[in-house]
């Protein structure tokens, strides 16, 4: 960051640490800009509700695997560390010199009037999965049928009315020393 040291009081990111290339260097330049006392905060998904009725869906294919959540947390990562592990970015936080680090788990749930509706608020994070793992190949021969294999799975797990998401995350605190 082109910032002076010890310019904020907080800095914070929201679901974005599993999609940064390198998060260590952002945990060490957080350290770097707080003042003393200074706070970070960021959230990590613990999981996501759309995961795994993708999952199922892709599987209903027979063709490519389906990651596991740290595949495709990693996927977006420059490292193949597991900050998507609560244990691995408490570590993480205290060895670039963050004290009083607080993690709380908070759980949400989303509704969608239906399967299509699904489809069209997560198809984005569908095209991520099959952009970033599927071959060419693959993407051409699976990527047509992949909207209809989720609705299937969608009318499978929750019938035709209402889709409801459970969503979990992890919400992090910690604080730069009061002496630098």
């Amino acid at each position: 960051m082109d910032v002076p040291s010890n310019t904020f009081t907080h800095v914070l990111t929201n679901f974005g640490f599993v999609g940064i290339a390198d998060p260590r260097r952002v945990l060490s330049e957080w350290r770097r800009v707080l003042r003393p006392a200074g706070v970070c905060g960021f959230t990590i998904w613990e999981s996501v509700g759309w995961f795994p009725v993708v999952g199922a869906a892709v599987r209903s294919l027979h063709g490519p695997a389906f990651p596991t959540w740290k595949e495709f947390c990693n996927s977006f990562s420059a490292t193949e560390e597991a900050w998507e592990e609560r244990a691995f970015f408490e570590r993480e936080i205290e060895a670039v010199g963050f004290e009083e680090v607080r993690v709380e788990s908070f759980e949400n749930q989303t509704m969608h009037a239906s399967a299509k509706e699904f489809c069209e608020v997560y198809g984005g994070m569908c095209k991520v999965i099959t952009e970033k793992l599927w071959s060419e190949e693959e993407k051409e021969k699976y990527g047509p049928e992949l909207n209809a294999a989720i609705e299937r799975a969608l009318k499978e797990q929750h019938g035709d009315g209402e889709v409801v998401l459970d969503w979990k995350a992890w919400v992090v605190t910690a604080k730069a020393p009061a002496e630098k």
